[in-house]
């Protein structure tokens, strides 16, 4: 099966594209984008989905610095179909448990080259620590681990991403998976406070899920009250009657209307047009952040509010 997604690109990263893109850190694009780039951690949900459907059993696990798959044969059995005569199955030793790394070979991978390799580490992690990083990771544990990979994303490579996703949107549900899922509390702090810089300035919508579940984790903070009062605020704009007003501009340009349903041409995605404004009318830090100027008319054209 690892030979089989690896022949077909269903698997990996082709060649040319940065590592550390971040689209390569979304499932959803791994599946149904034509190149189907994924990073390791993508690619190994991937692979034990399938062998789960084949009646196998398989997981992630996370090894460090890099996740590998963790296969098991039936309870009871070892991998050659043999009976198990003691109750050793859950500890990581030849014939009970194969390593699989799909993202890079087909082969399996001793799991004697891995204690190995977590021996050289021996002086970062403890006897316990070593063996969980050679059984099955929890769902906390890999959602968190690819919210990081998400957030050093930002910071290692300029490569623009071939899929429509946006690093600003990624950054800010990184830092959501590390606050309802928090390591430890010195992370949770400090993407508390960025979540919160990134809520106000570009996903005030999302008021109602910060009083659900951001505040309640925040009240032992200095910025709770100023957090908590800003959400109030929010609230009483929100339920404000907004006055109609005419546009001024000339409309004739505009070739699309309000309530137009659409497919986009390049990024394929289904929307509905709920405003417009005859030029770029936001702020110059998102209109650089975007390159609008870059764009054949640059800020001189319509510009269209999409749901």
């Amino acid at each position: 099966m690892a030979r089989y997604l690896l022949d077909n690109g269903l698997i990996g990263i082709r060649p040319g594209r940065d590592y550390h893109n971040v689209e390569h850190n979304f499932l959803g694009v791994a599946l149904h984008s034509a190149q189907h780039n994924s990073l390791p951690i993508i690619s190994v949900v991937i692979y034990c989905y399938i062998l789960r459907k084949l009646g196998l059993r398989a997981a992630p696990c996370s090894f460090p610095f890099h996740v590998h798959a963790v296969v098991r044969p039936p309870l009871g059995f070892d991998l050659d179909g043999n009976a198990l005569t003691d109750d050793s199955e859950e500890l990581p030793r030849e014939g009970v448990m194969m390593y699989m790394d799909p993202f890079r070979s087909s082969a399996e991978v001793p799991v004697s080259s891995l204690e190995q390799q977590l021996g050289l580490l021996s002086h970062q992690f403890s006897a316990a620590d070593r063996i969980a990083y050679l059984v099955e990771a929890s769902p906390r544990e890999i959602a968190t681990r690819c919210a990081h990979n998400i957030l050093n994303s930002r910071y290692q490579t300029n490569q623009a991403p071939l899929e429509p996703v946006s690093r600003d949107a990624a950054s800010y549900a990184a830092h959501w998976a590390l606050i309802l899922f928090p390591t430890d509390a010195a992370h949770q702090r400090q993407s508390l406070a960025t979540l919160m810089q990134e809520f106000v300035e570009r996903f005030i919508h999302d008021v109602g899920l910060i009083e659900a579940h951001v505040l309640p984790v925040s009240t032992t903070l200095l910025d709770y009250t100023q957090w908590q009062r800003g959400c109030r605020q929010l609230r009483q704009t929100d339920e404000v009657p907004h006055v109609p007003h005419r546009r001024v501009g000339p409309s004739a340009v505009v070739k699309h209307r309000i309530g137009q349903v659409f497919k986009h041409r390049r990024y394929h995605y289904i929307g509905v047009i709920t405003g417009w404004d005859y030029k770029c009318l936001t702020g110059e830090a998102w209109i650089r952040r975007m390159g609008v100027d870059s764009l054949p008319d640059g800020r001189y054209q319509p510009f269209y509010h999409v749901l």
